[in-house]
């Protein structure tokens, strides 16, 4: 049996510590030796001969500050603490290194442990309630991570306490622990302090800690508390003075594993060079609309992305054979006639893949926020893509049910993303105008470009073509088109192609009609309907000019999809896309009746040429910010910088 070299090891931990002391100063975080540390830096100015561990202290408020700023620099660092791994049976942080190719046995085995210390209330009485519901709660998170631990020791006590726990065996370990820190944190002072993780029956003056004084530690430096000698005294009695020999024995920690200890996994630590997304969406339905095309798209390109694992997961998988997800691996839910998935499938693909990051498609659904509690549940990062729901027009409709729904569960679901990913400033806007104060994945959507697209088959009907493409819905502007369209028109026809969803589209569509014979325009209008992918595409290609009087569009890929077939493209300021003035290829104009119509009437006087010109300008514009591997790699990226790898 090889065990370690004491020296080595002592050494490996000092640097250890060196490198987290750097870390924590530079964030201006206060901490102190604790314990057996504490004990050395004063006695023997360094490592107790015998000792193989370094324990070190921080105030409750620096050590919820410290453990995310670790968390960071992941390169570096692994915390291990029971709020982020539920296989943790713990109640302190432990920082390991984080694993690279190369590293020594000796360098994987040292850590550091972290206690924080918390305010303790002043009743005695209140103390020994707590005391004993802490060990109780910490024996079943013990006993529920099938790890054992005798905290308690004899058989009336363990009795005692097992009969106590049972009200509580219920809970899983995740609940049991945010129990454990509702008991233990108290912001307000009390004059006194404790440590509960170490099941606290001392406490001691927190003027003992409120400051703390730096002590040659060997080769390094050690600050311990201004009164650690009093919190020495009450821990270990007369510290001064040296054990008998036969108690001046260490850990018992063996690099070769021969004495087990409690460790995370060795595969958690290594440094990541492969990050794992799973994209979640309810569905992709019957059409294509810009939303299925945009999730579909960034999740084929993440999955070509070396280095990133790609996972899809779809509430309702009709029509999910429409599309090619590439490398992506795809889980089906079970979707049910109420409009909902409570199968817990989405649980089960959560163990099951341990993604590094979830990014959710769209709000407002109890699904998905059964999803994202699921994931907090977990301690799993995610993104919300809001889809443009926030924006002002969307949040006139139904208003009352989404006042409702931020109230009772949607706004904190936002507020504990770790990011909203948004198309561009304004939807970013939109967002913070509802209280969201929180990071943001600023990324444009990409657009799926056929490798060859239809020759142009314009003014087969010798009259020049306005095309309209999208959702035949009231924030899309078509009523607003018919009443603007130019008497005058010089022959020119709008043709709409649009999709119908939903009896409200369909109203709408009749509504649109009316119109169009009210003004007599059944010459200038040609209603087309739906088409598919491929049609779609010649739609455009027999057009002059797109254009889209929209009320709201987070993003708008029919306007990139317009440019990128050549087309000059008229939209409104509700779109994210003033790049159409910038790169001199469209309009983009306030919406009202006057503007648009006459803006109508300027897009049909000028010279084909001049369109043409316009639409070749915007089909560079497309081709050099809109594709989708580039802008794969670069939300890969911001997902990186999210999580800190």
């Amino acid at each position: 049996m090889q065990e370690f070299d004491l020296k080595q090891y002592q050494a490996a931990l000092r640097k250890l510590m060196a490198e987290v002391a750097e870390e924590l100063k530079s964030n201006a975080i206060s901490y102190f030796g604790m314990y057996g540390t504490s004990l050395g830096a004063l006695r023997h100015h360094g490592f107790i001969p015998w000792d193989d561990d370094i324990d070190i202290g921080m105030l409750r408020e620096d050590y919820e500050k410290a453990l995310p700023i670790l968390r960071r620099v992941s390169d570096k660092f692994y915390v291990w603490d029971w709020d982020h791994d539920d296989n943790c049976d713990i109640q302190i942080a432990r920082i390991y290194r984080r694993i690279v190719p190369g590293m020594s046995e000796l360098d994987k085995n040292v850590f550091i442990d972290v206690f924080p210390v918390d305010n303790a209330p002043r009743s005695s009485f209140l103390r020994k309630i707590l005391r004993v519901l802490i060990v109780v709660l910490r024996r079943l998170v013990i006993r529920k991570t099938k790890t054992h631990i005798p905290y308690v020791q004899g058989t009336f006590k363990s009795a005692l306490f097992y009969l106590m726990g049972i009200p509580f065996s219920v809970f899983p370990a995740h609940t049991l622990r945010r129990l454990f820190r509702f008991l233990v944190i108290r912001k307000k002072s009390t004059g006194l302090v404790w440590v509960p993780a170490d099941v606290p029956k001392r406490v001691y003056g927190e003027s003992d800690f409120n400051s703390t004084t730096t002590l040659p530690f060997d080769d390094i430096t050690m600050p311990v508390p201004i009164g650690a000698e009093n919190f020495l005294t009450e821990f270990y009695g007369d510290w001064r003075q040296l054990p008998p020999i036969e108690k001046q024995i260490g850990h018992a920690v063996r690099i070769d594993g021969s004495v087990k200890i409690n460790t995370p996994k060795e595969s958690l630590r290594y440094v990541k060079s492969v990050l794992k997304i799973l994209e979640v969406s309810l569905g992709l339905g019957s059409g294509s609309g810009g939303p299925v095309r945009s999730i579909t798209g960034l999740t084929r390109s993440l999955s070509r992305i070396e280095g990133c694992e790609t996972y899809y997961f779809v509430h309702n998988p009709a029509g999910l054979e429409r599309f090619d997800l590439d490398r992506a691996r795809i889980f089906r839910g079970r979707w049910n006639d109420v409009g909902n998935d409570k199968s817990g499938d989405f649980e089960q693909v959560l163990d099951k893949v341990q993604p590094d990051i979830v990014h959710f498609h769209g709000i407002w659904h109890l699904t998905l926020h059964g999803d994202q509690v699921a994931c907090k549940a977990r301690r799993i990062p995610y993104v919300i893509s809001p889809r443009g729901s926030l924006d002002v027009w969307s949040m006139r409709q139904k208003a009352w049910k989404k006042k409702l729904a931020l109230l009772l569960f949607q706004m904190k679901d936002i507020k504990d993303a770790a990011a909203l990913h948004v198309t561009a400033e304004m939807e970013a806007a939109h967002c913070r105008a509802i209280g969201y104060k929180g990071k943001f994945i600023i990324s444009p959507n990409g657009v799926n470009l056929p490798e060859e697209l239809p020759a142009w088959s314009k003014h087969t009907d010798g009259k020049h073509r306005m095309l309209f493409l999208s959702r035949m819905h009231p924030k899309k502007g078509v009523l607003e088109l018919v009443e603007a369209w130019p008497k005058d028109n010089d022959g020119w026809r709008c043709e709409l192609v649009y999709s119908l969803n939903g009896d409200e589209e369909r109203k709408y569509e009749a509504e649109v009609k009316d119109r169009i014979r009210a003004r007599g325009l059944e010459e200038s209008f040609l209603l087309t309907g739906a088409l598919d992918d491929h049609e779609k595409w010649s739609a455009y290609r027999r057009a002059d000019c797109f254009v889209l009087p929209t009320h709201t569009e987070n993003f708008g890929i029919v306007i990139a999809e317009a440019m990128y077939a050549g087309l000059p493209v008229l939209t409104t300021k509700n779109a994210p896309w003033e790049g159409l003035l910038k790169h001199n290829c469209g309009w983009w104009i306030n919406l009202n009746h006057d503007e648009l119509s006459n803006t109508l009437s300027e897009a049909m006087r000028i010279s084909d040429t001049e369109r043409e010109r316009m639409g070749e300008r915007g089909r560079k514009y497309v081709c050099n910010c809109f594709s989708w591997p580039a802008i794969a790699e670069k939300f890969l990226e911001d997902c990186r910088r999210l999580l800190g790898t």
